[in-house]
């Protein structure tokens, strides 16, 4: 199943991704990295051991997001 995760490189979201993998869940990122840095994105690949779908965007940015919304299965 897939869940989005608004901020999944900052601490919290993170931490919430690795425990949604780790319990059979597809999180999907999105984060614009105003409170974190893009490399988290690499450590939690590293840590879980497979790649990690995420988008460098804001979450107020309905165009874009709508554009994820459509695709989503064809890009995860």
């Amino acid at each position: 199943m897939n869940i989005l995760v608004t901020g999944g490189s900052g601490y919290i979201g993170s931490h919430t991704v690795i425990e949604l993998i780790n319990n059979n869940y597809n999180p999907i990122i999105i984060d614009n990295f105003s409170n974190s840095q893009p490399w988290i994105i690499n450590q939690i690949s590293s840590i879980v051991g497979k790649k990690i779908t995420y988008f460098d965007i804001n979450c107020c940015d309905y165009k874009n997001l709508k554009k994820i919304f459509e695709n989503i299965n064809s890009q995860v």
